[in-house]
């Protein structure tokens, strides 16, 4: 049974006090604090993010400085420079650890009860943070977690992975023999589960864990021949460990020290050395990860181990500069009892922040092929203040023309809807072609308080208009050096044509294109990019571009060798036997794939028009892949039919009609769910297509489709948090009608409540709400979204906002009066 315990307490905030003189770099100053904790060693903490850029300092249980010390059960709470404990019946512990999780959330792992016995990590502790009446309510429950679990388990440090909404704890002492371990375990928040990984390359205690640039670093702590130095990299995707060589001079072996991730680097602090005696020390050292090389920085004010460490929010700290607070720890390690320290410092770094940016590949305003393609730029600011933004929009190489920067100031809680922003923002009017990407910048933290996207489309002389649509890609998204990106194309260049786009993040960004059949090898020689930041580049027809002829089922490696980048492939109909549309479908790169993909709202119909779901499938791993797929058919709970998919290391194939082909079923959609029977790391992406035919004489008269990305756990819409779709329309005026459906699948077995909010794009108005009901297995589609909401919706823009009591998928669809159809996706920032 699961227990909970439950306060509310008072938490006046004021603004640090610090006694040294602030606005130093790579220094220690003290804070001036108001009650803080008695001197205590071990202690779990962490920032709690309560949502809003609004965050608070936990603090909870740790050792005192007295004979026969037993593990204290306080909980404080740190906002600004004072600390106020609250009243809980929280376990009295030491040696866990403590992570975020989500808006006002945190996990608790292990560690030591009041009888020294270390905790079973079958139970892990949930914090739940609440403002409420001018305070907090603190509410700490135990979780039973079922399953296989990591055992009972001390000092294992544990980090944060956020693509997944998972935890990696790594290492540690626990209760089976000989004591210190190598086993890795990943914590699933969502499925409340453990999942056993790759083991370390040998087993630690007393180490650190950070994450930085996506991988998981390990620095020192205990091994069985005593202290250690080495670093260790992680791979989460790969599931693979490697020990990591660095250069210049290096920490000596030590343990009990503390680690914080900051920027692309992991500063190290304090810890504890054992030559004659343990003895602490003051060292700080940076690691810069990207580049392997450590740096000694400055000392601590005295030596310290065994404390708290967290990087300080952003807009909690002294402006611009990356601060960590640390508080509490030993002393001395020597005597006895130990000393410890009750202070709180904070360290100030002389990291400079890395420039935030926002790319969108492409927006447009040409005349060409005997259509107009213009653009629809959405800006979303999802923070409670007002965001100074610049755009800078950098034309294609080969289209030639001017870099322009303009600044924007982009309200909270509004849709900001641009209408041809190459037009309204950058003055580029009738008589100028233009195509090219935008850079968007901002100060710290503002990729995180702003949701982007652009829509690309075609309109013909006729009327009729063919979209696409481009999320934006936040900087430490994009594609970093020695990644390679896989562009999953087509399976008949009788019927498309291919282009591939590539725009550089940052300045020196080398990238090369190469088709390929088979992962890691070429079929024509490559192409490479140099470019620097905004600059942007398109390969057109790539069976053409490479002279590959008529060759199915290509792959589009790639591959950064500097800098960073974004890639994308845009499949246009109209190749075929039939005049087509030109209708693009974009689709973006896998790097590195999953061992479980999801795909939505595919399948085949035959009526008015007829609609096939293509696809492609891809086995990223060095052996053969066996992959379980299922079939789950629209409206109907659980498993229709499962079939088994062989699949060679490094190939993808090609599926014209995946649902028809794999399952031999027809005239129905549904979401298929792909997964690796054993560990391979697989990928694959959708493609709706639809055959459009005249009314009266049934000739066919165009095509239209749209992309339908294979999703992995990262992409779940999961519980705690506020989710948006927006570029939402309903529109029955005149000669032209547009709709905006949703389609939701639960992956679980428990049922999932969604509940959807209607509002207007342009002045924030909420304008209606539903709730839905998806059973466990179960994907459903909700026709006319908005009309469901409220009858009486007009055909302005509008955004949804979601929120779920389970994990689930979700896409929305924007569709013309032509069956034109753009997959919208949800986003959470």
């Amino acid at each position: 049974m699961n227990t909970t315990y439950r306060t509310q307490g008072l938490i006046i905030g004021c603004f640090a006090m610090l006694v040294a003189v602030s606005g130093e770099t790579d220094e220690f100053a003290r804070l001036a604090t108001g009650n803080p904790p008695a001197a205590l060693q071990n202690s779990g903490g962490a920032y709690i993010d309560l949502g809003d850029g609004d965050w608070v300092y936990l603090l909870h249980g740790g050792l005192p400085a007295v004979l026969n010390a037993k593990p204290v059960s306080g909980v404080w709470l740190l906002e600004g420079a004072d600390w106020t404990e609250v009243d809980t019946n929280a376990p009295a512990v030491y040696g866990h650890s403590i992570v975020s999780v989500g808006s006002g959330r945190a996990n608790g792992f292990g560690g030591s009860d009041i009888n020294d016995e270390l905790k079973s990590l079958g139970v892990v502790l949930s914090y739940r943070i609440e403002r409420r009446d001018g305070g907090f309510e603190v509410e700490i429950e135990e979780i039973e977690v079922p399953g296989a679990n990591p055992g009972s388990c001390s000092q294992s440090p544990v980090v944060r992975l956020e693509e997944t909404d998972s935890m990696l704890l790594v290492g540690g002492m626990c209760s089976y023999y000989p004591g210190r371990s190598s086993e890795v375990w990943e914590y699933s928040v969502s499925g409340n589960s453990w999942l056993r990984r790759a083991d370390l390359p040998r087993a630690l205690s007393d180490h650190t864990a950070v994450v930085a640039d996506g991988q998981v670093w390990v620095f020192g702590g205990r091994g069985d021949g005593g202290l250690l130095n080495e670093v260790y990299r992680y791979d989460p995707q790969l599931d693979s460990w490697s020990e990591v060589s660095t250069t210049g001079a290096r920490p000596e072996p030590v343990a009990d020290h503390r680690a914080v991730a900051v920027a692309s680097s992991m500063i190290v602090f304090g810890g504890i050395r054992e030559a004659f005696w343990p003895e602490t020390i003051a060292e700080v050292w940076e690691l810069d990860v990207a580049t392997r090389g450590w740096h000694r920085k400055s000392d601590l004010p005295f030596g310290l181990a065994e404390m708290t460490a967290g990087l300080v929010p952003p807009g909690k700290g002294d402006g611009a500069a990356f601060q960590v607070l640390v508080h509490g720890g030993v002393i001395d390690a020597w005597s006895f009892p130990q000393v410890l320290s009750d202070e709180t410092w904070i360290y100030t770094s002389d990291i400079e922040p890395a420039q935030e940016s926002i790319a969108v590949p492409s927006v447009a305003r040409v005349k060409g092929r005997g259509a107009y393609f213009s653009s629809i730029l959405h800006l979303m600011n999802i923070s409670d203040r007002d965001r100074e933004i610049e755009l800078t929009f950098t034309p294609r190489l080969d289209m030639g023309g001017a870099t322009v920067t303009v600044s924007r100031t982009v309200l909270p809680g509004v849709m900001d809807i641009i209408e041809d922003p190459l037009a309204e923002l950058f003055g580029i009017r009738a008589g100028h072609n233009a195509v090219g990407s935008l850079l968007i910048t901002g100060d710290p933290g503002f990729a995180d308080d702003l949701m982007v996207q652009s829509f690309v489309s075609a309109k013909n002389p006729s009327g009729e208009e063919y979209g696409t649509y481009f999320p934006a890609i936040r900087s430490y998204d994009a594609m970093r050096e020695d990644e390679v990106g896989y562009l999953m194309t087509t399976e008949d260049p009788s019927t498309y044509r291919v282009n591939v786009g590539v725009m550089a993040i940052e300045d020196a960004t080398t990238v090369t294109v190469a088709p390929a059949l088979r992962m890691g090898d070429p079929i024509a020689q490559p192409v490479v990019l140099s470019l620097d930041a905004g600059e942007n580049s398109q390969i057109d027809d790539i069976h053409r571009h490479f002279g590959i002829g008529t060759v199915t089922d290509v792959i589009v490696e790639v591959s950064v060798t500097s800098g960073r980048a974004v890639a994308y492939a845009t499949v246009l109909d109209g190749t075929g036997s039939y005049s087509g549309t030109s209708d693009p479908t974009t689709l973006h790169p896998v790097i590195r794939g999953a061992e479980r993909v999801t795909i939505l709202e595919i399948g085949s119909i035959r009526g008015i028009d007829e609609f096939a779901g293509s696809a492609m499938l891809a086995n990223h791993s060095d052996f053969e892949a066996e992959v379980t797929a299922h079939f789950c058919e629209r409206g109907r709970p659980g498993v229709m039919d499962s079939r088994t998919i062989i699949v060679a290391a490094g190939e993808a194939i090609g599926f014209a009609n995946f649902v028809g082909e794999v399952f031999d079923i027809h005239d129905t959609v549904g979401s298929v769910v792909l997964e690796s029977a054993n560990a391979a790391r697989i990928s694959a992406s959708g493609r709706e297509f639809a055959i459009l035919r005249d009314r009266q004489s049934r000739q066919i008269i165009g095509t239209a489709g749209t992309y339908l990305p294979g999703l992995s756990s990262a992409d779940l819409v999961t519980p705690g948090s506020i989710w948006h779709v927006m570029g939402l329309r309903q529109q029955m005026q005149g000669g032209e009608k547009e709709r905006s459906h949703l389609a939701i699948f639960n992956p679980g077995s428990e049922t999932a409540r969604v509940n959807v909010t209607l509002v207007d794009g342009g002045d924030g108005a909420v304008e209606g709400a539903r709730s839905w009901i998806v059973e466990g297995g179960e994907l459903i589609q909700i026709d006319n979204v908005m009309k469901k909401m409220n009858p009486d919706v007009d055909g302005r823009e509008k955004r949804i906002e979601i929120s779920v009591d389970s994990p689930v998928y979700l896409h929305a669809f924007r569709v013309n009066t032509w069956g034109d159809s753009m997959t919208l996706r949800a986003g959470c920032r």
